[in-house]
């Protein structure tokens, strides 16, 4: 039945650009196929309109009464459909309205917006859509309907997926894109040094399965395009993080892993942050000092580097000085004292006779001890550590020496009970095992190196404090080492067997001798000067104490060397910073009015901040920031081995030196790429480095010969935890 289409509805169909028929009048909706539930939806949003006469050819038109949507089909089905569409049905999109619900675009819904697409269907969204609830698009999907049947699968929620698809950053900015998603599972599998292939593997994909049915992971190829991708945003963001930010201190170092030379080359601030700008590799190139200037010196051009700090080898510090004649800005180069301070250990071990026999003595039992495969997992097995010596760490002489005589006593009672006749097939093998039986129980030998220990904890301790110290700090540490070391060898050497007292007074000459020589090579004038930076010693001075003369000779080198390496070119600004200078070290001038000085106990990043925005000079501020960013080791680009070391493992030796440069400098910089994750925290910046005095071992004890274990008083773990605090060069520089 055609009723009278009204002058007021025409107007608003044609005003939403409709063309309607002047004989066009309402028809009906309820057709045949047309279920009551579908003709309520439609009467609110179409019309129906055709001729009034009976007996012409009818041309329907239905038209949507929100936009200018219409239809020359004579049924309803095109009708609904675009009444029930929430958007456009095509990917761009429908992804737009999913990620506007907090909804994740699967690989599974894709799939179904291309099956609805390829039966023909082109519907279009109406401009007003109408948000209908899922039950009622499950309803019409039951009847049939080939829209409702696409919403009633693209709405569906999947919890797990989702909430990883809305998860924001910490500055709340936007839902993470599936892409985005499978980035961050790629650089996963870097991080953890997983090989590629690893994210195919069975068990994580049901893992992923049961988590989130529709996410779809990456691919060993995409993790390969991650890597690349990666690596190529940090060669741009690594520079201009170097220019905006600053000032930084270049460390380098160089190894031989798998066979293969490389060269790393890091960078360090003053908060401690850390990044990796290089992994060279050096396998066809001579390492002469020439061809490491030409790696590093792309990086030192750079303005807000202010030092470059490597370790003891000839061709390094050739290659440090060097950089620094040539660089068109003021650079310091740098020397290692965590590395010096090691070598210092090695040169008093050879300089004691009786300490480097015993040392060694001690080295070829635990060599022994460790060869025992049954009785090494009995003593393994009580908890009992052992430490070796390591080839080019000499810090491990201490700690192989203090773990000896701490589990001497347990290691012989456990080997009796397992029986000598047991330690060896043959005859031979059975006397060497009660040759180094009778090693682990001498009285002598324990006797020696509990004199001697104390000697080299200090030098091990001294080591540690320089690896985590900053460059104002390092001349301090090396005088104090200097006084204890004397204190020290007093007590603790000793006349030996067959020895004279001419003998034991030559070797306490000759000891000195070599810790003057180790320190005028490592404390030059740089080094000197940059202690005068530091205000903690003022503090001392304030309170009473008289100034010492390695500190009247630091403020010396700073006013001869050190400042007119900055301001020589302007020879007023020269003598103003010079005054500043002497103000400063007498709390004279503009610093007679500071109230805030950092007191004797203040930990580095209150220096650090004192020098930044509370002292008053900004001539003498421009050095001191740059003296406190340079560090005294180059620690940092020794560390890197470790990460060097997992993504030089079995499994990924095929991959090209490329891939594996890239691998290393990812992995290194992962906190650039996510800013989310939290870089270490650095312990320097939180303790307190204004030496008084280095730890300790007690003596007292150390020097008993009843050899009750119960009786001494060993270092704490972390005291002798020397893995942090190690350099693997084992040559130094004249």
């Amino acid at each position: 039945m055609v009723s009278e289409l009204s002058p007021e509805v025409r107007a608003k169909l044609e005003g939403l650009g409709h063309k309607i028929p002047d004989d066009a009048g309402v028809l009906p909706l309820n057709l045949r196929g047309v279920t009551s539930q579908q003709v309520a939806i439609l009467e609110e949003h179409v019309l129906r309109v055709g001729p009034e006469k009976k007996g012409k050819r009818q041309e329907h038109l239905v038209c949507c009464l929100n936009c200018s949507w219409s239809s020359k089909s004579s049924g309803l089905y095109r009708a609904l459909e675009h009444v029930l569409h929430r958007s456009n049905p095509n990917k761009e999109d429908v992804t737009k309205f999913l990620q506007s619900k907090g909804l994740a675009f699967t690989q599974q819904k894709a799939s179904e917006l291309e099956k609805y697409r390829g039966n023909g269907n082109r519907v279009l969204c109406c401009t007003k859509p109408v948000e209908y609830t899922t039950e009622l698009y499950a309803t019409l999907a039951g009847q049939g309907n080939s829209a409702a049947k696409l919403w009633n699968k693209l709405l569906k929620a999947d919890p797990a997926l989702d909430d990883l698809v809305n998860a924001v950053t910490d500055d709340g900015v936007e839902p993470r894109k599936p892409e985005d998603l499978q980035r961050l599972h790629a650089l996963s599998i870097i991080h953890q040094h997983a090989p590629f292939n690893s994210i195919e593997n069975p068990v994580c994909k049901m893992f992923l399965k049961a988590v989130a049915p529709d996410y779809k992971p990456p691919d060993r190829k995409r993790v390969r395009e991650v890597l690349h991708a990666c690596s190529e945003e940090l060669q741009t963001t690594l520079v201009q993080k170097l220019r905006a930010d600053g000032p930084w201190v270049i460390s380098a170092d160089g190894a031989t892993v798998d066979s293969c030379g490389f060269f790393n080359i890091l960078a360090s601030n003053l908060q401690g942050t850390c990044l990796h700008l290089a992994h060279c590799q050096t396998t066809e190139m001579d390492c002469t000092a020439e061809a490491l200037s030409d790696l590093l010196r792309p990086w030192v051009e750079i303005s807000s580097i202010a030092s470059i700090c490597g370790d003891n080898a000839k061709n390094m510090v050739a290659c440090a000085r060097r950089l620094a004649e040539q660089s068109p800005h003021p650079l310091l180069a740098l020397r290692c004292h965590e590395h010096g301070a090691q070598l210092l250990l090695k040169d008093i071990r050879e300089a004691m006779p009786y300490v480097k026999n015993a040392t060694t003595e001690i080295h070829a039992a635990i060599k022994w001890l460790r060869k025992q495969k049954k009785l090494i997992g009995k003593v393994r097995a009580a908890g009992i550590v052992i430490q070796h010596r390591r080839k080019t760490r000499h810090n491990s002489w201490t700690t192989m020496t203090c773990k000896w005589l701490q589990h001497k006593a347990a290691v012989v009672r456990i080997a009796r009970a397992h029986g000598v006749e047991r330690l060896g097939h043959t005859d031979r093998q059975r006397r060497r095992a009660a040759q180094m039986l009778q090693v682990w129980e001498q009285h002598a030998l324990e006797a020696r190196a509990r004199r001697f220990l104390p000697v080299l904890f200090l030098l091990t301790q001294l080591s540690k404090a320089c690896a985590c110290a900053r460059l104002p700090e390092v001349y301090n540490l090396w005088k104090l080492a200097e006084a204890q070391l004397r204190e020290v060898v007093q007590t603790a050497d000793f006349r030996d067997t067959n020895e004279t007292e001419a003998q034991v007074r030559a070797r306490r000459d000759e000891l000195k001798e070599i810790v003057r020589k180790r320190l005028d090579m490592l404390c030059d004038e740089t080094v000197k000067a940059a202690a005068a930076f530091d205000p903690r010693h003022l503090a001392r001075l304030a309170a009473g104490g008289e100034e010492p003369l390695w500190l009247q000779a630091a403020f010396v080198s700073a006013t001869d060397a050190l400042l007119p390496m900055y301001y020589g070119a302007d020879a007023e600004c020269l003598e103003a910073v010079c005054g500043h200078l002497q103000e400063y070290r007498e709390r004279r001038g503009m610093f007679a009015r500071l109230r805030e000085w950092p007191d004797a106990t203040a930990s580095l990043e209150n220096v650090i901040r004192w020098w930044q925005h509370r002292q008053p000079s900004a001539l003498l501020k421009k050095v001191a920031v740059k003296l406190w960013a340079s560090v005294a080791s180059q620690g940092a680009a020794e560390r890197a081995w470790a990460v060097a070391n997992r993504i030089k493992s079995p499994i990924r030796n095929r991959l090209s030196l490329e891939t594996q440069q890239e691998l290393q400098q990812v992995s290194l910089n992962m906190p650039m790429l996510l800013p989310d994750l939290k870089e270490a925290p650095n312990p320097c910046l939180s303790r307190c480095m204004a030496y008084t005095s280095l730890p300790t071992v007690n003596l007292a004890k150390f020097t008993r010969r009843d050899g009750v274990q119960g009786q001494d008083i060993w270092p704490e773990d972390d005291a002798m935890s020397l893995i942090s605090s190690s350099s693997s060069s084992s040559t130094d520089a004249d």
